[in-house]
């Protein structure tokens, strides 16, 4: 056994091993998935097939951002384009319109071009320029690590613009940009795009190898990656409906509001892709379960459990209905109605004429109310009370409901149950005394067959041995004979008012001859007579001669045995202790259990009300009973 559980311990540590290596071959094979995406197109859009780019400024990237700063601030002073949206942070500019004689200047401070560059150009950490002026470009990059200036006339700025020709005539443009850094738009696309350029061939490459090698790993664990999108599946199973589309949209507006395919790639891969695979698992594993939770769903589900309990199944709930719908009417909704049209009507003071009226109808809502809900719980007491007497064997009352009634349904019902199980308690108590009659009948005929047999073979004078064999048969057939007396059916007990210290005394005087033979010491701590109850008295004097018989039986010789009765919640409770015992063992009391009859004993004491337990600790026992108080 030790070596079968070491070999399955071993077993789940290599399957846990496994499963953590396949996730981190999937989460490999997915990034470097998206990597590829990502540099692939991202080569694709920045390559223009003219060669590599020195620097950023360079790249196409730049010079689109070069255009777009410059046809923004061309239109501020040109036209009434109000404020500059879309510029990059940090860009410092100044445009001024000479036919407009508008300036617009990054700085609000600054209205000239003198004091502009004298700001931001000269001496500072600015690492590119751009001017614009009398259809002359000049541009001051230090993007290379060293300054580089070049001026563009009209004519080559299509080749600076990157395909475009803008003259911006009647107008002077400055901006300045200070270090770019990297980013999917604007400026700092340009440096993405450089890197992409003269990297992405070996990120390509490194990136593919590992997701051969991660999917040929993943490809060929194919249970154990079923096992982790099972699991996957069954965890998409468990959220709402809601949330799923709130997801489902959140990524749709989240890679569709990106500026550019490269952010809208990166998006969609970082947010869309993983969210389509869960719900691929979901799909493959549990195909019927995307639309089934839902939170709406369960919340009508919650309101129609509710309605369904006052559903017209009974009368009674047909009534609960009508008065809570009529409560709510002519409770609620038609005062609050009166209230909103008298004071459309006729104002205030139309309200403080109708509230004493509104005193007065309410008392007389409440009060109906309250009759009837006095009515219900009068009646179901009735029903308690009367239900109780079948625990006791007597017949269930007449309740006396009238037949418009709420409750007369339920109390018809508990007549009909009440009238059947007590026919079907006579039947099977004629069947079974049938049977155990015919079975006593021919007990009682074999007993008189061996008596005959053995004033026969008496006579005859014959040996030892059969004499012994005949008194053995003889002894058998009484012990059948007591057998079929013991499970004789019980008759239904005639509850009487009776003494229980009387019956208690009655007993102990019979049984005093067996209690003596073995030599038992007995201690009684009893009240002061009367103690009365509701029971059968034939059956409680049977009961306490089978508890006196085995105690006369199966009790150690020279025990000592505690008796004692108390009045406890309405209950006469008596017990019985074997509180001192031999310390050798007894077969007597080994077979305690099945020999002493409180079976039979216990039957009388619920058929009158009440209830026996006995328990053991060795040689020791504890009988008690309790049986109801006469009221």
């Amino acid at each position: 056994m030790n070596g079968t559980g070491k070999t399955q311990s071993v077993k789940k540590i290599l399957r846990s091993i496994l499963i953590i290596i396949v996730i981190l071959c999937l989460a490999a094979a997915y990034f470097s998935a998206a990597g590829l995406s990502v540099l692939g197109v991202g080569y694709l859009s920045a390559y223009n097939g003219e060669g590599h780019p020195s620097d950023y400024t360079d790249t196409s990237a730049f010079k689109e951002a070069t255009l777009d700063t410059l046809d923004r601030l061309y239109l501020s002073v040109t036209t009434d384009t109000p404020g500059l949206p879309g510029l990059d942070g940090g860009i410092v500019y100044f445009a001024f319109g000479l036919a407009s004689n508008r300036v617009v200047c990054s700085d609000s401070s600054i209205t000239d071009i003198p004091t502009f560059e004298e700001a931001y150009l000269n001496g500072s950490n600015m690492e590119y320029v751009c001017r614009v002026s009398g259809g002359v470009y000049t541009t001051l990059s230090y993007a290379s690590g060293a300054a580089e200036s070049e001026k563009f006339g009209f004519a080559d700025s299509a080749e600076f613009l990157g395909g475009e020709i803008r003259r911006y005539d009647d107008c002077v443009i400055i901006f300045a940009l200070p270090k770019v850094g990297a980013s999917f738009s604007g400026f700092g696309l340009s440096r993405f795009e450089l890197a992409v350029l003269s990297e992405a061939p070996m990120y390509i490459m490194t990136l593919f190898g590992i997701l051969l090698v991660s999917l040929a790993i993943v490809i060929m664990s194919g249970s154990v990656r079923r096992r982790i999108e099972r699991k996957i599946g069954a965890m998409v199973v468990w959220t709402w409906f809601e949330f799923k589309l709130a997801l489902l949209g959140l990524a749709v507006w989240f890679t569709l509001s990106a500026d550019g395919l490269i952010p809208m790639l990166v998006r969609g891969l970082v947010t869309g892709i993983p969210l389509l695979y869960c719900l691929g698992c979901n799909a493959r594993y549990y195909p019927s379960s995307f639309f089934r939770k839902s939170f709406f769903a369960d919340l009508v589900g919650s309101v129609k459990a509710f309605a369904d309990s006052l559903l017209p199944v009974l009368p009674l709930q047909i009534k609960l209905r009508h008065r809570i719908a009529m409560l709510v009417i002519f409770g609620f909704a038609v005062p609050i109605g009166v209230f909103f049209l008298a004071d459309a009507l006729i104002g205030a003071e139309g309200i403080r004429l109708i509230l004493p009226f509104y005193v007065f109808y309410l008392a007389v809502a409440v009060y109906i109310f309250v009759r009837h809900y006095i009515r219900l719980c009068n009646g179901v007491s009735d029903l308690i009370r009367g239900s109780s007497m079948i625990a006791l064997g007597a017949a269930v009352p007449e309740f006396g409901f009238e037949e418009d009634d709420d409750l007369y349904p339920l109390a018809q019902n508990l007549t009909q149950t009440d009238r059947a199980a007590a026919a079907s308690a006579d039947r099977m108590f004629l069947q079974t005394n049938k049977k155990l009659s015919e079975l006593k009948s021919a007990s009682t005929e074999l007993r008189d067959m061996i008596s005959v047999l053995e004033i026969t073979i008496r006579s005859a004078d014959a040996g030892p041995e059969l004499a012994a064999q005949i008194r053995n048969i003889s002894d058998r057939a009484d012990s059948l004979t007591r057998i079929l007396d013991a499970e004789a059916p019980l008759t239904a007990p005639v509850l009487k008012r009776c003494d229980l210290l009387g019956i208690l005394d009655e007993v102990v005087n019979a049984h005093l001859p067996e209690l003596s033979a073995a030599r038992l010491s007995i201690r009684a701590k009893l009240p002061s007579p009367p103690a009365y109850i509701t029971a059968d008295p034939s059956h409680i004097h049977a009961m306490l001669s089978i508890i006196f018989d085995n105690l006369a039986k199966y009790t150690l010789s020279g025990s000592r045995v505690e008796l004692s009765l108390s009045l406890e919640n309405g209950h006469w409770v008596f017990e019985m202790v074997n509180t001192v015992a031999q310390s050798s063992s007894s077969v007597d009391a080994k077979l305690l259990p099945s020999s002493t009859g409180l079976i039979r004993a216990r039957e009388y004491v619920e058929l009158n009300g009440g209830r026996l337990e006995r328990t053991m600790d060795g040689e020791h026992f504890k009988v008690s009973f309790s049986l109801p108080a006469a009221h």
